[in-house]
Order: C-alpha cells, then sequence, then structure tokens
C-alpha cells in the first residue's frame, strides 16, 4: 500500500500494488472518495500540479506492463501507454512526463536495456497515440530518474552491478 499526498495538499492518494485491495483518490476538502479502477498500481505521483495522477500498473511479483495517466477530478483514466516502465517523473512545471522503460527486445528481463521516453504531457492528454518528442538509451533500465529544480538536467540510476548515475543534459523545452 502506498499512499501519497497531491501538492496543494487537498487529496491523498492509496493505492495497492495486489489487484484486490481498494486503491482511490480522497479528496480532504469535500471529504469524497473517488474509485480507482482495480488494478495492481505501483510508484503513484501526481503531477506538480495535481490535476493528474502517474502510475505503472502490473502485477506484484511479475513486473509492470503498462503507464497510466489518471485525472483526479474524477479517477477517469486519460491514457494507458503499453510499455514496461520501470519508473517516471514529472518535470518542475509539469509540462514534460520522462518515463523510463525497459527494452523488449531483449531475451529476457536480466539482459535488457534501458530507454526513456520524453513526452508533452499535453500530447500524452490530447493524443490517442501519444509519441515521444525525444527517446534517450541507457545501457540498463533506469531505477530512479530526478529532474534538476531548475529543468536543465535529469539523473538516472540502473540497477546493474555498479549502480550507475548518469546525468543528462536535456533542454526541456515545451
Amino acid at each position: 500500500m502506498t499512499v501519497t499526498f497531491n501538492p496543494t495538499r487537498s487529496q491523498i492518494t492509496y493505492t495497492a500494488v495486489v489487484q484486490y485491495v481498494e486503491s482511490a483518490i480522497f479528496n480532504l476538502d469535500n471529504q469524497q472518495k473517488i474509485q480507482l479502477i482495480p488494478d495492481g498500481y505501483f510508484q503513484p505521483q501526481y503531477s506538480p500540479d495535481g490535476s493528474l495522477l502517474g502510475v505503472m500498473t502490473g502485477v506484484a511479483g511479475y513486473g509492470t506492463d503498462k503507464f497510466i495517466l489518471i485525472d483526479t477530478t474524477d479517477g477517469e483514466r486519460i491514457v494507458e501507454l503499453n510499455v514496461y516502465p520501470s519508473t517516471f517523473a514529472f518535470s518542475n512545471d509539469g509540462d514534460l512526463l520522462f518515463i523510463g522503460l525497459f527494452d523488449t527486445t531483449a531475451p529476457n528481463v536480466d539482459e535488457s536495456t534501458g530507454i526513456i521516453h520524453i513526452y508533452r504531457t499535453q500530447d500524452l492528454i490530447d493524443s490517442d497515440a501519444p509519441e515521444p518528442t525525444t527517446i534517450l538509451y541507457m545501457e540498463r533500465p533506469p531505477h530512479d530518474i530526478v529532474i534538476s529544480p531548475d529543468d536543465r538536467f535529469i539523473a538516472t540510476t540502473n540497477d546493474n552491478e555498479n549502480y550507475q548515475l548518469q546525468i543528462w543534459g536535456v533542454a526541456l523545452q515545451t
């Protein structure tokens, strides 16, 4: 079970990695609960303005197989990407979304290289088939993605035996 406050502190989300445990968004202002579709939710994160909730879904013990963006006003799924995410992060202004992925062409997950897809958040909302604006490649799937406060750099770590840190100078222009 994971509990997360939104940035405006008006909502709290609780999600579970097992499908039979309730997951919901609870509005602290009006005491309303928005039930989320039962799924195995991993690593929930709010967008900086709190209007969106990003989650990875999958089966506990088997990994993740989708990235989902949820509208926090009604709990509706805005987009579902059938990818194998390892982590994700919103830019500081919320205009960009970075999704770290396992390369699915590898014979098994232990040999997978890593990919980071960078999307314009608005493209994910508006498009039926959103495409990343930028793709970065890594030796292993990213374990963490962190964006610098000035949006000039992203830092990633991976889970290979050396736990490598990579710093990317990225022009985060929206």
